[in-house]
């Protein structure tokens, strides 16, 4: 599926069609930014209970809806909100096994979509598994989110998103002391 056609179906799915045009005619470089990350999690990769992809539009979604009525910066909101779900990416390992072979997704070294095309291009006809075993080492939810932000986005977004996501994670630690 294009990463194209991926945002609407997510948007219609989710019923957020409404205010994600208002979101992107406001601010159309964050189409780009969505598209990227659709890209590179394509509709393979399963969350909690959707493609994760899916996860993150929802996240980014509540995101900018609570900036906006908390009078918060909406652009960064989305942005942060848009990587929020990547720590479900070092949750779950993708392997594609054959008779002969097993071949494993490695998280943030590559995309899932280059991973497909590594493969053949395709996954139709393969046997797909999705493991529930964490990537080696431990990575926090917020260093996941800001490896998903400088994996997918340009130089300035991810620097803004990396930002947003350390003062968040400063105040949640603030509040929670």
């Amino acid at each position: 599926m294009q990463k194209k056609k991926m945002i609407p179906d997510a948007l219609r799915k989710h019923k957020l069609n409404g205010k994600a045009q208002a979101v992107f005619a406001e601010y159309p470089q964050l189409m780009e930014i969505t598209e990227s990350v659709a890209e590179f999690m394509t509709p393979h990769f399963i969350g909690e209970k959707h493609p994760l992809f899916e996860e993150c539009i929802v996240s980014a979604m509540e995101s900018i809806e609570l900036a906006t009525k908390a009078g918060n910066n909406r652009y960064d909101s989305f942005l942060v909100g848009l990587v929020s779900p990547a720590w479900r990416l070092l949750e779950r390992r993708i392997a594609v096994e054959d008779e002969d072979d097993c071949e494993a997704w490695v998280p943030m070294q590559e995309s899932v979509a280059e991973f497909i095309e590594r493969l053949g291009g395709t996954l139709e006809g393969k046997k797909v598994v999705i493991y529930d075993e964490p990537a080696p080492g431990y990575v926090t939810h917020p260093h996941a989110a800001i490896m998903l932000a400088v994996r997918v986005m340009p130089v300035t977004q991810a620097n803004k998103t990396v930002n947003a996501i350390m003062v968040s994670n400063s105040l949640n630690e603030a509040v929670a002391a």
